[in-house]
């Protein structure tokens, strides 16, 4: 019996421990999205710098923000939006 309670613990260890490097790599996947994501933030234009660009630039951005925009919209409309979404 006592063979027995040794193997089921064992047996439970190598569980947690296979969960535990599953948990890991979760961890591990987290942390690079979040650094992805703090390297998108640090690279978008300045409010200075979205008005300096052009409409097609702007509507490419907004793209990437993932701001549904109507094309058909004035460029100022385009920056407002943006600026809108960006807080």
């Amino acid at each position: 019996m006592a063979i027995a309670a040794i193997v089921g613990f064992v047996g439970w260890l190598c569980y947690l421990g296979y969960k535990s490097s599953e948990f890991k790599e979760v961890i591990e996947d987290v942390k690079e999205e979040i650094d992805e994501l703090e390297e998108f933030i640090d690279n978008l234009p300045s409010p200075a710098e979205v008005k300096k660009m052009t409409k097609a630039k702007l509507i490419e951005l907004a793209g990437e923000l993932g701001i549904e925009i109507d094309t058909k919209k004035k460029k100022a409309d385009i920056v407002e939006e943006i600026e809108k979404n960006r807080k």
